[in-house]
């Protein structure tokens, strides 16, 4: 082949080359726009929830945990509730990286000491907004949102997702709801019953998991409300940073011991979790490993 050949060659090759980039980098903006797109179809549908106040705010409340770049690790009191009253309480720590969630299952039945009158259920029958502060006195963390779900309703929710997989059992939404009332520690289960719905979403979305269909929102608007502050804004945001994958969300219980008719947390485990979440990235605690788990 002569010169000649050769450059013209090289000129095709790197026109090629050229070509094939523009098109993945054109490709790459009309996916990331599709992406922004379906994000801003969720945060809508999610704005159609009903509402309830946003947490107040009060004189030594806890600071959000913050790192270096600013970015604060965020968290979300989900209250399940079953016949009017609360079953289970599960705290969702979002990284500050937003690349890690953790659920944290606290006893509804949870005294926050040893001979104190209320228990978590109790002030949340007197007021929701009882039960975020208690959570924050618990924790000594900032809880950002309030999202209250009602376990019956959340059968929909499930059958929406196409079901899920519990202790190694395909289930739809009544056995999935059946499986944590029967369950003698609910708030485990509720966390489970959440990640599993979460796992079932995320294939047919090929999003990261704080992202769910269309059709599950709809569903949870009959048994979802979510405080005012949690607005549409809030969650294309989050969504947007999200990379969450739901295979990777772990649970970590909170270890208690009995108090008469209710529990209180057990010391030395409350003071380990306190002191993870005081960290933007719970995640990279040395606590982690060893408290948080993997369901089957």
């Amino acid at each position: 082949m002569g010169p000649v050949a050769s450059a013209n060659r090289r000129q095709l090759i790197e026109r090629g080359a050229f070509v094939a980039l523009v098109g993945i980098a054109v490709l790459g903006v009309v996916g990331a726009a599709l992406v922004a797109l379906y994000i801003n179809r969720i945060a809508d549908s999610a704005a159609a929830l009903k509402h309830s106040e946003p947490l107040p705010d009060y004189v030594g409340r806890p600071s959000s945990a913050t790192a270096p770049d600013g970015t604060s690790a965020m968290n979300v009191l989900v209250a399940v509730t079953d016949n009017g009253g609360l079953q289970a309480v599960v705290v969702a720590n979002l990284s500050a990286s937003r690349r890690n969630l953790t659920l944290i299952a606290v006893p509804a039945a949870l005294r926050l000491a040893a001979g104190e009158e209320h228990t978590l259920a109790s002030s949340f029958a007197a007021d929701p907004m009882l039960t975020a502060r208690a959570v924050e006195r618990l924790t000594g963390s900032r809880v950002d949102h309030l999202i209250q779900v009602d376990l019956a309703g959340f059968a929909d929710v499930v059958d929406a997702v196409g079901g899920v997989q519990l202790d190694g059992q395909e289930l739809d939404g009544a056995a999935a709801v059946a499986a944590v009332r029967d369950s003698d520690q609910p708030s485990t289960a509720a966390a489970a019953l959440l990640r599993a719905t979460l796992v079932s979403a995320e294939p047919s979305l090929g999003m990261p998991a704080l992202a769910v269909p269309v059709d599950a929102i709809r569903a949870a608007s009959h048994c979802t409300r979510i405080d005012a502050g949690l607005t549409s804004e809030v969650i294309a945001q989050t969504l947007m940073a999200s990379s969450v994958r739901a295979s990777e969300i772990r649970i970590w219980p909170l270890t208690t011991v009995v108090d008469g008719d209710a529990v209180v947390p057990e010391v030395g485990a409350l003071g380990i979790l306190t002191a993870a979440l005081a960290e933007p990235n719970l995640t990279a605690t040395a606590a982690y490993g060893a408290a948080a788990f993997l369901p089957r």
